[in-house]
């Protein structure tokens, strides 16, 4: 998935799972800074929105455990 994919993606569902308004063009408006976990091509993402900047990439390796 290319780059550009991956954050039409995020925005996608920032609109559709975490239902913030879209502007004209479908783009996610009005999004708090806060952490939006979502799971992106198979893989557990934590992404960041901090000062309307989108953080991401963060993947989760659920097999690994602590201790």
């Amino acid at each position: 998935m290319w780059m550009t994919d991956y954050i039409r993606e995020i925005q996608k569902q920032l609109v559709s799972r975490y239902g913030f308004p879209p502007n004209n063009e479908g783009l996610p408006t009005a999004v708090p800074d806060g952490d939006y976990p979502m799971e992106i091509d198979g893989k557990l993402d934590h992404v960041q929105v901090i000062d309307g900047k989108i953080h991401c990439c963060r993947f989760v390796d659920e097999e690994k455990t602590d201790g």
